[in-house]
């Protein structure tokens, strides 16, 4: 009996000793340090289970909320601030943290599967990074714990993770470093039980950037007509199972869902209800192209490192040079660039390509050479047919003994093309048949022969056989 009583007398010395530690804020899973995305839980320590708890915000209560964990679903820059509990009027220390609008060293992404899923299903992640990862460690929070998954690298910086099919209805996953300085982003799945599945795509939402969303349903079964639904309010109605956003901004936020019948079905199935919540894009980069690349952007500090990427048109991105803010490209091809700190860096640039601008002068030279040489050419075949059609083939002339020996020749006057040769005539009006001129040709002189020599005097120099 005594006994018993010292058990029930320690029990409530423990009941007594909790009620009188203070509220604690822990967070779940621990996070160092938080990105823009990030989904974790706010949990009052050191309370009853049944006892309601306050929040506080940067001092400010933060209303309808007297549960004692707290959800922050993809968190943006507006969650940070210190936060505190309070319950049986008292008041936890100040946990404080900032969202950072960046990303993490690391990326993970989904291999093989959906973020919406079935229950029980397979699928594969994929982690990569620009810095090795062989001392890396995934884990994934599921019913308020922790586990390790173990992972074996075969590639310097990128890694297939196979982990367990998922039988809970929400996991997250993410990796880091020995350190815990160095991490991924996270990964947030989801299962269904239902027939009828809404897929988002991509998740998470980000702003400016398209959405789709999708209806699927488990089996064989074609879907005939299909109903999307936002807050309650149907907002599609039509035979396809896709409704997409070309360009998503928070006004889009809500709670989705859809719903889908079949041939020979009256009754539809609706999916579960999935929160969108639009995410702010992270911090980017502008790359521009002179005589060489440059990579910059207005909230870069001045020990920033900026890591380059380059890929062919068919290829994925690799690592090409780390260190300065400019580079000069060895070969031609598309790049990138992002800004890099100690556990963050920015979002990919815009992609330029080398290469083409350098090309493109060359190509001009070559199509104004081809075509200044094709005019001359053409010029000059116009200017020979000209002259062929105009000019005469002979033009005999009266031939004079002139006195000046300067002047010998006369020019060309009335030259006729109707004939190759022209008969002298010594009788002709103005002639005075002087001395040494010309003699005018008997036929019967040429007959015998077609041409005749003709005898001039007087003239040095001139022509005595035509």
């Amino acid at each position: 009996m005594a006994k018993g009583n010292h058990l029930l007398l320690f029990a409530v010395l423990m009941f007594l000793a909790k009620c009188q530690q203070k509220p604690k804020v822990i967070m779940s899973p621990a996070f160092k340090p938080i990105f823009s995305g990030d989904s974790f839980s706010l949990s009052c320590d050191n309370v009853m289970s049944n006892s309601k708890v306050k929040w506080y915000i940067n001092s400010k209560e933060y209303p309808f909320h007297t549960d004692k964990i707290l959800k922050i679903e993809d968190a943006g820059l507006s969650h940070s601030g210190s936060y505190q509990c309070e319950s049986n009027q008292q008041k936890s220390d100040s946990f404080s943290f900032e969202v950072m609008d960046f990303l993490p060293s690391a990326s993970l992404s989904i291999h093989r599967g959906q973020p919406m899923m079935w229950k029980g299903s397979t699928f594969n992640l994929q982690l990569e990074s620009d810095e090795d990862l062989q001392k890396w460690k995934c884990w994934v929070y599921k019913n308020h714990q922790v586990k390790m998954i173990l992972f074996k690298s075969q590639v310097r910086n990128r890694v297939i993770i196979h982990p367990k099919e998922l039988q809970d209805s929400e996991a997250i996953y993410w990796c880091n470093d020995m350190t815990s300085d160095h991490r991924s982003n996270q990964l947030k799945l989801r299962t269904s039980e239902k027939d009828v599945l809404l897929e988002i795509l991509p998740w998470p939402a980000k702003v400016g950037r398209s959405l789709t969303l999708k209806c699927s349903v488990r089996g064989l079964r074609q879907i005939s007509h299909t109903f999307f639904f936002r807050d309650g309010m149907m907002i599609v109605d039509n035979q396809q199972s896709v409704y997409q956003i070309n360009t998503i901004t928070e006004s889009e936020e809500g709670e989705y869902k859809c719903k889908a019948t079949f041939n020979g079905e009256s009754n539809g199935i609706d999916s579960d209800v999935q929160e969108l919540l639009v995410q702010a894009s992270p911090l980017k980069v502008a790359l521009s192209a002179g005589k060489s690349l440059s990579c910059s952007c207005s909230d870069c500090h001045t020990n920033t490192t900026y890591h380059w990427y380059f890929k062919n048109s068919d290829q994925e991105w690799t690592l090409n040079s780390s260190g300065q803010h400019y580079m000069v490209p060895a070969v031609n091809g598309h790049y990138a660039c992002c800004a890099v700190w100690r556990h963050r860096k920015s979002r990919l640039s815009n992609v330029l390509v080398w290469g083409e601008s350098s090309q493109f002068p060359i190509l001009i030279v070559i199509i104004i050479a081809v075509i200044i040489f094709l005019a001359v050419a053409v010029v000059a075949v116009a200017y020979y047919m000209t002259r062929d059609k105009t000019g005469p083939i002979y033009a005999d002339v009266e031939l004079k003994s002139l006195d000046n020996e300067e002047e010998r020749y006369q020019s060309l006057h009335n030259c006729r093309r109707d004939q190759e040769y022209d008969t002298l005539h010594p009788d002709a009006p103005g002639s005075n048949n002087a001395k040494g001129d010309y003699e005018a040709l008997q036929k019967s002189e040429m007959e015998a022969q077609v041409y005749h020599t003709l005898h001039m005097e007087g003239a040095a120099g001139s022509v005595e056989e035509i």
